[in-house]
């Protein structure tokens, strides 16, 4: 596009975070340097309010645009929708060193051409679009009001400095949380895979040496 190519040429590459292009007069059509401004995901949301391809009428707002899977729009509630698609928020993944389900912080996947290509968490996502990172605090860290790290709405979520002690002791909580899962899958995945060893014996009646019971 030629804005993207003027603000390039003249305002110089996008900081990080700042992937989003504002016609300072709202006329796409203009595009002198002048006219032109990097901006967050927040700013261009709140610079096209009116817009119903930035701020939907049911509430997302456009958020980033992947090229792979195309826009992606946030809720002030944590749901995520690529395109016009409900994206599924995952809360496990599968880690192959230790085979299996690892518990996480909620995510959506994002794809390039039905293959995954990378996630993006949902909190970094609503935060983005509906709460701006303070410029004058240092290392700020995204705090669970309610110190539930699967709840991602905007009302839930606050900037606070690394150091808070509310921050300390939510990503204890939080840490905690995540271990008693890990630990409730590994038990789950040991039993089902005893389970499948059994069964293997059982329907293998010529197998006698251990070593064939597949792990």
């Amino acid at each position: 596009m030629v804005d993207v190519l003027v603000a390039t040429c003249f305002l110089g590459r996008p900081k990080f975070g700042q992937e989003f292009l504002i016609h300072i007069d709202k006329d796409k059509g203009h595009c002198w340097k002048s006219n032109l401004m990097w901006a967050t995901p927040y700013e261009y949301g709140e610079h096209y309010k009116d817009d119903p391809t930035v701020n939907t009428p049911d509430g997302y707002r456009l958020v980033t645009i992947a090229e792979q899977s195309g826009k992606i729009y946030v809720s002030k509630d944590g749901k995520v929708r690529i395109g016009e698609t409900d994206a599924r928020i995952c809360t496990e993944c599968f880690d192959s060193d230790v085979d299996y389900e690892r518990a996480v912080q909620p995510f959506v996947n994002v794809y390039r051409r039905e293959i995954y290509s990378h996630a993006e968490r949902v909190e970094e996502l609503v935060a983005a679009a509906f709460l701006p990172k303070p410029k004058d605090m240092v290392n700020p860290q995204l705090l669970h009001k309610n110190n539930d790290y699967m709840d991602c709405s905007l009302d839930n979520l606050e900037w606070i400095p690394f150091d808070d002690q509310r921050y300390k002791d939510y990503m204890a909580i939080r840490t905690q949380e995540l271990k008693a899962k890990d630990e409730a899958n590994m038990e789950k995945a040991l039993k089902e895979k005893e389970y499948y060893r059994k069964l293997y014996r059982r329907n293998d009646s010529t197998s006698t040496d251990r070593a064939d019971i597949p792990e």
